[in-house]
């Protein structure tokens, strides 16, 4: 009689869709970082004037709120769409794959993982998350041009869940800028 391990194969298309939907989660911060690089912040920092109700605003008597106006004069000028943001950080973000091995009471097996990151300079080093790369013995980066690199760890701090990759390949890469 055999019994099945419960070892499940996945598609290389399922592999790739899983590591765009990783990369779109990556988006998010980066949008982040660079909507506070526009000065978000700075403009939202600043106390708004009164709201009235011509300015559509609804308030509890709490913190004054920001308006619709406020936002339209304030903000929409200073801040680049969604799509500018994404064309601008998308050459940068990577997919990671790793392989490495897991030894449990059954023996030592495979173990497979992957992630994001973002590559942070010319020479290609890689911002990703400790956590993603802590214990594999390879890894791989797909870059947004599809090209498949090998990388190193070089710099890693469990603390704060962060580690730094350096691809193999000689550059120059496209980077995220600050």
């Amino acid at each position: 009689m055999t019994r099945s391990l419960g070892v499940r194969r996945v598609s290389l298309s399922r592999w790739r869709e899983a590591l765009t939907r990783q990369r779109a989660l990556l988006a998010a911060p980066l949008l982040g970082l660079a909507m506070a690089s526009c000065g978000l912040f700075d403009a939202v920092d600043t106390p708004p004037p009164p709201a009235t109700a011509a300015d559509g605003a609804v308030n509890s008597g709490a913190a004054p709120l920001l308006t619709p106006s406020l936002v339209s004069t304030t903000l929409a000028p200073a801040l680049p769409s969604v799509a500018e943001v994404v064309a601008l950080v998308r050459p940068a973000v990577v997919s990671i794959a790793t392989v490495g091995t897991r030894s449990d009471f059954f023996g030592t097996r495979p173990r497979v993982g992957g992630g994001t990151g973002f590559i942070v300079t010319p020479e290609g080093h890689v911002v990703t998350n400790f956590h993603v790369v802590e214990g594999s013995e390879r890894v791989r980066v797909v870059t947004d041009d599809g090209r498949t690199l090998e990388a190193e760890l070089v710099g890693h701090d469990p603390r704060t869940d962060l580690a730094v990759l350096k691809i193999t390949e000689d550059g120059p890469f496209p980077t995220v800028t600050f």
